[in-house]
């Protein structure tokens, strides 16, 4: 600087400097996805190697359930399906979950976990073709009034996440929000088709995920995200999902399926597959295209180990015919993932190390 300014103009550009540079805030990197060593097959094990992975909180992956041992896993609070063996999502896939409203209970799906900040919770469904949307009232037409995701504490607050279709009010858009909190609203309709219940086509495996993020107390910072088919179609950060009047406790995985408000119905079946519940964002994944924001296939990976800079996983190959189309993904706990997929095609298997000959021996 010129020792020769005026003090009035030197004290102005050294405002001007400390103003400049002190808006400018270091953020985090994107994970970076340099290779990939294993077994490429279904139920492999490969390692992931590259930067910026961060760390995800051991414990934090509660229960994935591809149903494929013919049993639930234990993991869950509640089952309210039963093991299924037709109408599979692909074609390694031997079991899924099966439920009705007519059977005694008013519910389909899963419940689980424990309070907890943060959330991402996947799952896979297929109406039956006996399903049938109602647009009667409360009491009249059973099937219009439909749940299919929720969180809530399991103490007794009254404030909960909650994603529905309303056919009764003759909706076509889904309705979502926090009751007791922000308030429920109707989405556009706009940002995916599916949002639509009467768009959604029997007979058809759809994918659902869900980031989630607890607010503070009283203020309005909680976060959503909802995917359908990979395609993002609800993005929000503006809810709030805890008050001193309806509760400040975290919330779990209240709903991962479907509950139908007003009773039994004879006419809706609905099948459920390869549910994934964690209280982290971190998660790896598969996708059909370059970019995770293109893609409209996603398959969950299971991880083991997961430093910053390698990460091991049990290879779910999913609907993929195999391993040569899709691009990893790495997904860090703030929710940024990888901008370019990391492509498997041509990944080399880790080297075989050579047996040792037959009867030699070494004195």
């Amino acid at each position: 600087m010129d020792r020769n300014l005026p003090l009035g103009i030197a004290c102005f550009c050294i405002l001007l400097t400390l103003v400049s540079f002190g808006s400018v805030r270091p953020t985090q990197a994107a994970p970076l996805v340099t290779s990939v060593q294993g077994t490429l097959m279904d139920n492999g094990v490969i390692v992931i190697q590259g930067s910026n992975f961060g760390s995800k909180p051991a414990g934090s992956m509660l229960i994935w359930d591809s149903m494929e041992s013919g049993r639930f896993q234990p993991d869950w609070s509640e089952t309210w399906s039963r093991i299924n063996s037709d109408n599979n999502r692909h074609p390694r896939s031997r079991y899924n979950a099966k439920g009705s409203f007519s059977s005694p209970s008013s519910l389909q799906g899963f419940n689980g976990g424990t309070d907890s900040p943060k959330w991402f919770v996947q799952y896979w469904f297929k109406l039956g073709t006996d399903w049938t949307w109602g647009t009667g009232d409360t009491g009249v037409s059973p099937v219009s009034n439909v749940k299919f995701f929720r969180l809530w504490t399991t103490g007794s607050d009254a404030i909960n996440y909650v994603q529905a279709w309303h056919t009764f009010l003759n909706q076509t858009s889904t309705i979502y929000g926090v009751e007791n909190g922000s308030g429920l609203v109707y989405d556009s309709g706009n940002a995916h088709p599916y949002t639509n219940p009467y768009n959604i086509p029997k007979n058809t495996w759809v994918l659902f995920q869900w980031q989630f993020s607890d607010g503070d107390v009283n203020a309005s910072n909680g976060t959503v995200k909802w995917w359908i088919n990979g395609k993002l179609a609800i993005s929000k950060n503006n809810l709030m999902t805890r008050s001193s009047s309806g509760g400040t406790n975290y919330k779990r995985v209240s709903l991962a399926g479907f509950y139908n408000s007003w009773g039994n119905s004879p006419n809706s079946t609905a099948y459920i597959d390869d549910v994934y519940v964690a209280n982290s964002w971190a998660r790896v994944e598969l996708g059909n295209a370059p970019t995770y924001d293109a893609c409209t296939l996603r398959e969950i990976q299971i991880p083991s180990v997961w430093t910053g800079t390698a990460i091991t996983i049990r290879l779910n190959q999913g609907a993929f015919p195999d391993f040569q189309s899709p691009y990893l993904y790495v997904v860090d706990e703030s929710g940024a993932v990888n901008p370019s997929g990391f492509s498997l095609s041509g990944t080399p298997p880790v080297p075989k190390i050579p047996e040792a000959p037959f009867a030699i021996s070494i004195n």
